[in-house]
């Protein structure tokens, strides 16, 4: 499937009303935009070394009531902040947003933007919005790649121009559809950020969702499955969109689910080496499936086997280099309630360690 499909798919699908209220104030906020920025274009001030924001060069301040409230507002008020200005602000006052539709920024664009920097100032200021909890940083609400690309250069400023978006769900559908429209937005994005979205509670269900941004429920499950493969199995197919597209991309995590990172490595390598078609690494995926069915069994590393009052319930064991299988049954509600909790803290907590570890 072609690398934009899956934009075309949901522009196509029915789309669930969205609340006004981000929508509103972002068009709000792009008229102003239009309006002011114009005039402040290139117009940027020294640089305050008491602050983390550098005023512009455009007259005093004005508010215009129907257009900003509440702790924008006031945020603009306290900070002498005219709404569509550009100023300068501290690169390390930047902060990405948890809730931006992307996650993936291939390294090679953000070097490749990072060298047109180097030849020629910024151009195009980004659009950020201020932390309320931590004032005096920023959430990046657009422009994810000069950030990183500045950061690269070791740049200490940011042209930038403040909106107000507010976090949360809605800030997600407002980037998601416009990430959708100008077709930057993967399915390998909405895989990581979808189950992370999840995780923490912002969706309590997949066909929440689903229904928050019109889709198909059997295409959340889908891409939350594409979402499981390791992180490195997916930047291997990032680097090649135009082969691996929703599709490909699933039937790789059922071949990951079926044989593991080694083999699903192999299956990755193959797609790009003989440009493999979906249909046939669909039939790849099948006639592996078949084959597992048969009757073999696969020899164990090691085994652990678990006792509740004497009684065997189950045991875990590990397999080649990659693989544990835990079986428990028989257990009182309570108890498996319990260790289902357990379980999916300790995957969670030790995935965080080995993203925190990539970080680093």
């Amino acid at each position: 499937m072609k690398k934009n499909a899956l934009a075309g798919r949901l522009s196509n699908a029915p789309r669930v009303a969205a609340k006004p209220m981000a929508f509103d104030r972002f068009a709000n906020a792009d008229r102003i935009i239009e309006g002011e920025a114009e005039a402040n274009r290139g117009s940027l001030s020294r640089e305050l070394p008491s602050s983390t924001i550098t005023p512009p060069l455009g007259g005093p301040l004005t508010i215009t009531a129907d257009v900003i409230e509440g702790k924008f507002r006031d945020w603009c008020i306290a900070n002498n902040y005219s709404p569509g200005s550009v100023i300068v602000v501290q690169l390390s006052s930047v902060k990405a947003s948890p809730f931006n539709p992307r996650h993936f920024y291939r390294k090679d664009s953000i070097s490749q933007l990072a060298l047109n920097l180097s030849t020629q100032p910024q151009q195009q200021a980004i659009l950020v919005t201020p932390d309320f909890e931590k004032l005096g940083t920023y959430f990046v609400h657009d422009g994810g790649r000069r950030v990183r690309a500045l950061r690269e250069l070791q740049k200490t400023d940011v042209k930038a121009i403040v909106v107000d978006v507010p976090q949360g769900r809605e800030s997600y559908k407002l980037g998601y559809d416009l990430n959708t429209q100008q077709e930057t937005q993967t399915v390998f994005d909405n895989a990581v950020v979808w189950k992370r979205m999840i995780d923490n509670g912002e969706y309590e269900t997949q066909q929440a969702l689903a229904d928050d941004l019109g889709i198909e429920r059997t295409s959340v499950s889908a891409t939350l499955a594409i979402g499981d493969l390791p992180e490195e199995m997916i930047e291997r197919m990032l680097d090649r969109v135009d082969l691996f597209g929703m599709n490909t991309a699933y039937a790789v995590s059922k071949y990951f689910r079926a044989r593991g990172v080694t083999a699903a490595n192999r299956l990755i390598t193959r797609i790009i080496d003989e440009q493999l078609s979906v249909r046939q690494v669909k039939e790849i995926v099948s006639n592996s499936e078949a084959g597992s069915r048969l009757p073999s069994r696969k020899k164990y590393l090691n085994l652990v086997d678990f006792k509740l009052g004497g009684t065997h319930v189950g045991a875990m064991k590990t397999y080649g280099d990659d693989q544990l299988s835990i079986t428990l049954k028989n257990l009182p509600r309570e108890l498996r309630d319990v260790l289902q909790s357990r379980f999916h803290d300790i995957v969670k907590e030790e995935s965080q360690k080995v993203e925190d570890t990539r970080e680093d």
